[in-house]
């Protein structure tokens, strides 16, 4: 029943029903009826989104609007956030779902409440929170190529005031993928994580959620190419190689992805007889190592390699009110710094006698800062109006370094903008709304970590 489902796609608790966005809200119990564990199986709850993995980075695009580019600082137009907290990194996106209480997917332009790169919208991951409940839960699967997951969750209370829980999670599974070169086994996926959580709620006003996150993935099926439909140069100018057929490779160089996510984010929430007042302080770091045989065949062409680095902080203050009149409101303040760095050498020569050939090294530092309010008046017992708006100002510093000249470049840029927003909504009886909404996004541009920018 839509009346029961309770999301906070405003920023505050409300029914489904009531809110005046296009927005599809996933339990963790039906994401598991579904047999949804990946968050790129998440389109398949729901309508309008499409999640396309690009090699090793994960693309979401919301009502066709999306970007399949990837690099250091190319953030993706539809923005994902766990638990409150922007997720930059595209590969690291590609985690499997575990301990989930419930994810929102809000279509259309989120630019006043979640700002930066929420132009398609956005996709909000609330994980389960710790309470005063013991509770034990263990799976155990084992499927086709020796695929076998284990996942632990537990929850126990510390204290009259203090609980925490932890999710633990396990996977090992053969690749479907068969490399014809002897010695080159594609590595299948290879998965531990670990999120532990401890909440304090010392009365009934003030709680303190601290999280962390530790998780190792490697899957080198992203990373592993083969011809389609017609050979590539490399087996047209050597009709001795065996060109691959279906869920085949055939080259010398063994591809990697092998990637590592950190976290820890802190919520604060506090509530009062106006309204609540929240703050979250977030950092997260991916490394990732990503290269591929460059010519996709038995060759001694040579192979790239990408190395990846990312550290991202964020910190948001938040005010929803709750006042007895016609009128509530919420404002806040948002920073984010973010440091991405990618290394791309190419290498020439045969496996294991490679030598450093040409290549690049880019690094993107990104500050943001942004200030937003959204009011809703009722103009009568059943007309709403709801106005919002958002400045935001976001810079952005590139720094390059050809490889093979060790020529360098750099340049800024900075991006100020408005995004508002303006709702009105008309209810027809406790269970249907009707509204017409506006409003705008925000996404500034970004740089080709492979191009000396001067």
């Amino acid at each position: 029943n839509d009346s029961e489902i309770v999301v906070t796609a405003q920023r505050r608790e409300e029914r489904l029903v009531d809110v005046p966005i296009s927005v599809t809200a996933v339990t963790g119990d039906a994401l598991s009826d579904q047999g949804i564990i990946r968050m790129s199986d998440l389109d398949r709850a729901a309508p309008g989104l499409v999640f396309y993995v690009t090699a090793s980075h994960a693309s979401p695009t919301i009502r066709g609007v999306g970007s399949t580019l990837t690099g250091p600082g190319a953030d993706n137009p539809v923005a994902v956030y766990i638990d409150g907290v922007y997720q930059s990194a595209a590969s690291a996106l590609l985690f499997e779902f575990d301990n989930i209480d419930q994810i929102e997917v809000l279509r259309g332009p989120q630019g006043t409440l979640f700002g930066r790169n929420a132009t398609g919208g956005a996709i909000r991951v609330m994980t389960r929170q710790p309470d005063q409940d013991p509770l034990l839960r263990t799976t155990l699967s084992y499927g086709r190529f020796n695929d076998f997951t284990a996942r632990v969750f537990a929850n126990a209370p510390i204290t009259d005031t203090l609980a925490g829980n932890v999710a633990i999670m396990y996977r090992e599974a053969d690749s479907y993928i068969d490399n014809l070169m002897p010695g080159r086994e594609v590595h299948g996926p290879s998965i531990f994580a670990v999120n532990p959580r401890l909440r304090w709620e010392p009365n009934n006003q003030l709680s303190v959620t601290l999280s962390g996150l530790y998780a190792d993935h490697r899957d080198d099926r992203y990373e592993s190419f083969a011809p389609y439909l017609r050979p590539s140069p490399a087996y047209v100018s050597n009709p001795s190689f065996r060109l691959p057929g279906p869920y085949e490779i055939n080259q010398d160089i063994q591809g990697v992805w092998d990637t590592h996510n950190e976290g820890l984010s802190l919520q604060v929430n506090y509530d009062t007889s106006a309204g609540t007042f929240s703050a979250i302080t977030g950092y997260t770091a991916y490394w990732g190592t990503l290269n591929y045989d460059a010519d996709f065949a038995p060759s001694t062409f040579g192979y790239i390699q990408g190395n990846d680095r990312a550290r991202t902080y964020s910190q948001e203050f938040n005010w929803a009110s709750d006042l007895d009149g016609p009128f509530n409101y919420v404002t806040g303040v948002y920073f984010y710094h973010d440091v991405a760095r990618r290394s791309q050498p190419f290498y020439f020569g045969p496996a294991g006698q490679t030598v450093p050939g040409a290549g690049y090294a880019a690094e993107i530092v990104t500050d943001a800062y942004a200030a937003y309010a959204e009011g809703t008046y009722d103009i009568t017992q059943d007309l709403h109006l709801t106005l919002g708006v958002r400045y935001s100002v976001e810079d952005k510093e590139f720094n390059y370094l050809n490889l093979a000249s060790q020529a360098r470049g750099s340049r800024s840029d900075t991006w100020e903008e408005v995004t508002p927003r303006a709702v009105l909504r008309y209810e027809l009886d406790d269970s249907s709304n009707l509204y017409a909404s506006f409003s705008q996004g925000f996404k500034s541009g970004t740089y080709n970590p492979s191009v000396n920018p001067t």
